[in-house]
């Protein structure tokens, strides 16, 4: 058996190292898009899609994870995914930090729950339309909407 120069043996690693590299880029993408579908499933699941509906974090369920539980669970980025919509007045904030999906986010709920059309966005299709155009993050790490005119 001949010894290949050490080029070689670095070209013939590199698609495996890309390949691994790129796996990991996709599960922190799915990851990200999972806490901000299912932020939107957790208001449409608790109805808190009006101020007078509107839920408390700990009605919601939505919690940063113990030292422990990063330990041994996947990251969870549902709080990061809540604090962009309110940043971004998605979601609502009350004085008693009650929180709801704003009006113009609710307007395209439809009555029955299709878990699929999650990842359409079909609760806020038309304010994410119109973040999207503008946002680089949102380009890169959420699918884009549809525009319902």
């Amino acid at each position: 058996m001949e010894d290949k120069p050490p080029e070689i043996l670095i070209m013939e690693g590199l698609p495996t190292v890309l390949l691994v590299v790129g796996a990991a880029i996709l599960w922190v993408i799915f990851l990200i898009r999972r806490g901000f579908v299912g932020v939107a499933r957790i208001f449409r699941t608790k109805d808190a899609l009006s101020p007078d509906n509107a839920k408390t974090i700990q009605e919601l369920g939505i919690r940063n994870l113990t030292p422990w539980e990063r330990m041994y669970k996947f990251p969870d980025y549902k709080p990061f995914a809540l604090q962009f919509y309110i940043t971004k007045e998605i979601v609502k904030v009350k004085e008693d930090y009650r929180y709801y999906l704003s009006q113009k986010a609710g307007e395209s709920r439809s009555d029955e729950y299709q878990p699929m059309q999650d990842f359409k966005f079909y609760l806020c299709e038309n304010t994410l339309a119109n973040y999207y155009e503008n946002s680089r993050f949102m380009k890169i790490f959420l699918p884009k909407p549809e525009r319902k005119e």
